[in-house]
């Protein structure tokens, strides 16, 4: 784990925001 660079969180991070902007999207 102390290896695993902080990879986990931006990658959650990313998800979070696309599945933010297709909602967005799809209200547009």
């Amino acid at each position: 784990m102390t290896l695993l660079p902080p990879l986990p969180f931006c990658f959650v991070c990313f998800c979070l925001l696309n599945k933010k902007n297709k909602n967005k999207k799809v209200d547009s």
